[in-house]
């Protein structure tokens, strides 16, 4: 019965198309039957033809294989592609269908079947139970070289007894008593895959219906220039990504000058804590060298002093050396006449003379060396004395250059902690500007996160305008064209024709066994020969 409805309402349309009087025009009705799986297995084609005109016969064109009447029993004739018939069938509507040896779709459809998601064919499915997924693909057909652009709609009819948790990809669905329909739409020149999902029991399936119509539509006026705004809007986002682009590089060049700046800011820090340390250690060792120079100061003048007493002492023992030499110097006046003596007493031949004798000799021996070695410490004396002389010249005038050495120290150690307070209060400067250096690294790091989010919102934005734009220009090239009111079998026909195709699968059912009881066969009419076709 829905079969049989769909065919009445498509039938009966072809009366609401305005009729041009006093010639003759015509309206194609190209019905498709599919194979499940989308591919072409028959087609035939119903013309009404209505008018009126002054010629004997009514020449119609296409490829056909066939042609026959839906009224009565005339017989058209075939010549190449001219299809003539008597002109006295305009008496009223003339209905002829025929067959076609060849035709071209705009689109090639591809239908795919799945069962708890395995690949089924359509042939195994009535019955089934399960998870059901009903794929469509509909795709440019290489072949179809006719400037005639169509719109689609793709129906597919659901028993809601039968299926439930429906769902799909795209598409609308209509609800009327038990059948959920679910609807697709094409422009011409789009494509698409179509999917849908269900859980059905006991599946069975009514055909899939697409029906293409001729596209015709204008545009008004202020929606044509909403359409050249989204051009502006398309070239002022390309810009303002390029822009953002260039800020973006900008920023990350900021931030990396921001990271130089904290990392140098940091070594400074470090350089001039360590230069505070060094200069607090530098006062600590001068302050204590100042009191170290002082204490110098008092052992020189102690030495200095000192050196004047082994002076004196040297003196005295120089004058004493004087009184041993001038007595030594007398007890050796007479050593010749004491050795003679001596020797004049050994000579007497008398012990005790000889043993005196001897001593003299010895005596005077050791006065004799005595002389030699108090002239030796003599000349060292005098060596001593050069010395000492010379090393309390020196100390004296190191002296005098170390009793201004605490002066001296004393105005270091003022300089150093003049210094130190100085690098103090620099060091902490740095440390301010390390903190604010840090914190601006700190803060600049995240922009390049967030210009690569405003890039990136940018070029979603520029994406979707040009998307629009893409679509736009689409549309406008669909509206640009001048509706056609061609033959679809022949674009040459100079035969006004309005066109639309109605393509549909084979329903999916369980087989029922009947037993049909034998009717007398009876003449169809033309409403049944109309229905045949999809029988």
């Amino acid at each position: 019965m829905k079969k049989i409805a769909f065919l009445l309402i498509s039938l009966l349309s072809l009366t609401m198309i305005r009729p041009v009087y006093a010639q003759v025009s015509k309206h194609e009705s190209i019905y498709i039957k599919l194979n499940h799986d989308g591919t072409m297995d028959h087609t035939t084609v119903v013309n009404r033809l209505h008018g009126s005109t002054d010629e004997a016969v009514i020449v119609d064109y296409g490829s056909y294989k066939s042609v026959k009447s839906l009224m009565d029993d005339t017989v058209g004739l075939i010549e190449g592609n001219r299809i003539t018939w008597p002109a006295d069938v305009l008496t009223k509507d003339f209905y002829y269908e025929g067959e076609l040896e060849d035709i071209q779709l705009p689109h090639g459809y591809h239908i795919t079947y799945y069962l708890n998601d395995e690949p089924i064919q359509a042939s195994q499915l009535a019955g089934k139970s399960g998870q059901f997924m009903l794929k469509i693909s509909v795709d440019k057909n290489k072949g179809y070289q006719a400037d005639m652009d169509f719109s689609t709609q793709i129906q597919v009819a659901l028993d809601l007894d039968k299926f439930s948790d429906v769902r799909m990809n795209s598409g609308n669905v209509v609800t009327v008593g038990k059948t959920l329909t679910v609807n697709y739409m094409l422009l011409p020149d789009q494509t698409g895959e179509f999917i849908l999902e269900a859980v059905v029991q006991n599946l069975e399936l009514s055909p899939i219906i697409m029906t293409l119509v001729p596209f015709d539509m204008t545009v008004p006026g202020d929606i044509q220039e909403g359409i050249d705004g989204i051009g502006d809007m398309a070239d002022g986002s390309n810009e303002l990504v390029e822009k953002t682009t260039d800020l973006q590089e900008g920023i990350q060049s900021v931030t990396d000058a921001v990271y130089d700046l904290s990392k140098g800011a940091k070594g400074l820090m470090t350089g001039a804590e360590q230069v505070e340390e060094g200069l607090q250690e530098a006062t600590e060792g001068i302050t204590s060298f100042q009191d170290q120079s002082t204490q110098m100061v008092t052992s020189v003048h102690e030495l200095v002093t000192g050196i004047g007493s082994a002076q004196a002492s040297v003196e005295q023992l120089t004058g004493g050396y004087s009184s041993i030499k001038e007595n030594m110097d007398n007890l050796l006046e007479g050593k010749e006449q004491t050795l003679a003596l001596a020797q004049n007493m050994i000579a007497s031949g008398v012990e005790d003379n000889i043993n005196l004798g001897h001593q003299l000799i010895a005596q005077m021996e050791a006065y004799t060396q005595m002389a030699i070695s108090m002239e030796q410490l003599n000349a060292g004396l005098h060596t001593y004395v050069a010395g000492i002389n010379k090393v309390e010249t020196g100390m004296k005038a190191y002296h005098q250059q170390v009793s201004q050495l605490p002066s001296q120290v004393g105005q270091l150690t003022t300089g150093l902690q003049h210094l130190h307070g100085g690098t103090h209060d620099l060091s902490k400067g740095i440390k301010a500007l390390h903190k604010g250096a840090s914190q601006l690294n700190q803060q600049t790091k995240e922009l390049p996160s967030h210009m690569h989010q405003l890039q990136d919102g940018q070029k979603e934005l520029h994406s979707g305008i040009a998307t629009i734009h893409e679509k736009v220009n689409a549309y406008e090239s669909l509206t640009a064209r001048e509706g056609t009111r061609s033959s679809f079998v022949d674009l040459g026909n100079p035969i006004e024709t309005n066109t639309q195709l109605i393509i549909q699968t084979p329903p999916i059912r369980l087989e029922k066994k009947e037993i049909i009881p034998h009717v007398a066969e009876e003449k169809k009419t033309f409403w049944d020969r109309v229905l045949d076709l999809f029988r």
